[in-house]
């Protein structure tokens, strides 16, 4: 698959070794789709660590055949929305975005 210009001139860090393997893949799905829509920043990596705990420790319980904490449902939904992760999230700043560099021009 060719890259796009953003994807070339992003390189995102590594997943975090203390991560679990269903918080890593969740790490390997979420870090090339915000390189590829210009969201990702190495900055935010803490937070989407935590995300990505998160969403694991979801999928986890749901693996176990538990209900996951409605506490972590809240944060990890949080992590989401302020990451761009939430579509609707990413949507509005998108929209925002493009509203603003057509005000700049």
């Amino acid at each position: 698959m060719k890259k796009s210009k953003l994807e070339k001139l992003v390189t995102p860090s590594p997943c975090p070794e203390w991560l679990g393997d269903s918080a890593r893949e969740v790490w390997s799905r979420a870090v090339p789709d915000l390189v590829a829509h210009g969201l990702y920043a190495s900055s935010s990596d803490d937070a989407l660590a935590n995300y990505c705990l998160g969403q694991g420790a979801i999928i986890d319980a749901a693996k176990r055949g538990e209900a996951p904490q409605a506490a972590l449902l809240a944060q990890v939904r949080q992590l989401a929305i302020t990451l761009c992760i939430d579509p609707a999230a990413r949507r509005e700043w998108l929209r925002q975005r493009e509203s603003e560099e057509r005000f700049l021009l």
